[in-house]
């Protein structure tokens, strides 16, 4: 597994096989996935008289471990135990994701408790209670189309079920985020209230064909550009990597970009640079 010495030492040999084999990235012992994840899926497209098949526009090779599982701030999430990873990398991302969601909504920083340290160590056994049978009764009940048809209530239950659910953010008092549509990396330069305007502008590694003098406009002097790196890409070679380095260094150059910290191609996953339209002054 390529993944393993660019980094994500702590993604298991099993999760990325089962990743790769079932495009379930994150298990857990207590529940199964059941419903398919199809934010990512296109449907067919009629092209004059032929129907375009349907695709996937995700990852199915590096896979969705990087976002969470690379490293914690519980290091006893990354212990190694006789040479192998104490926790899955489904446990290490739980426990980040719970972080975040905690810091954000209560404004202050996570502690794990050591109940929840020992609880995923190993597995919890109980005993399945009335309560748990009577909603395994009212499942039975709500796929049962007759029984829909002959009690309301049941038919009110189902008809809940299976409604969409709706969702509220949380509430962020110093932040605001506005989704844009990808249009915006052209049309956005064109306007000039954004000059000078972005304090932090960040790019895929698929984007950085857009990063030109235009774009880099709209971040302010001494602004921070951070552009993904591509050392968690397994089908490139050392070569294509310090190719890689080599032109977005080059790239940054033209759009008046100086490196913030020095970029390992090989190693990071992101490189900084920060925006320096004017050059120093001459002591006199």
């Amino acid at each position: 597994m390529k993944l393993r010495p660019a980094g994500a030492e702590h993604v298991t040999a099993r999760e990325y096989k089962n990743w790769r084999n079932t495009g379930v990235a994150f298990t857990w012992l207590d529940m199964e996935a059941t419903e398919p994840n199809l934010t990512l899926a296109t449907a067919p497209v009629r092209i004059g008289d032929r129907l375009c098949h349907h695709g996937y526009l995700g990852d199915i090779v590096t896979g969705p471990f990087l976002a969470y599982c690379l490293d914690c701030a519980d290091k006893d999430m990354l212990r190694v135990v006789n040479g192998v990873q104490s926790k899955r990398a489904a446990d290490i991302a739980e426990r980040n994701v719970f972080r975040m969601m905690h810091e954000l909504l209560y404004g202050e920083p996570f502690i794990a408790s050591r109940q929840a340290n020992e609880s995923s160590e190993s597995v919890v056994i109980t005993e399945v209670t009335d309560v748990v049978k009577r909603m395994q009764e009212d499942s039975r009940d709500l796929l049962d189309s007759s029984s829909c048809e002959r009690d309301p209530a049941i038919n009110g239950k189902r008809e809940a079920a299976f409604a969409k659910e709706t969702y509220s953010a949380i509430p962020i008092d110093s932040a605001e985020v506005i989704f844009l549509p990808v249009s915006a990396i052209t049309d956005l330069p064109r306007k000039d209230k954004y000059k000078n305007f972005f304090h932090i502008i960040t790019l895929s590694q698929k984007m950085t064909q857009f990063l030109t003098e235009d774009l880099m406009r709209l971040a302010c002097e001494g602004g921070l550009l951070v552009v993904e790196g591509k050392v968690f890409l397994p089908e490139l070679r050392k070569e294509n990597l310090i190719e890689f380095a080599k032109n977005l260094n080059s790239t940054a150059e033209a759009c008046h970009c100086v490196p913030a910290t020095e970029f390992n191609p090989l190693k990071d996953s992101v490189a900084m640079f920060n925006v320096k339209r004017t050059s120093n002054p001459t002591s006199l």
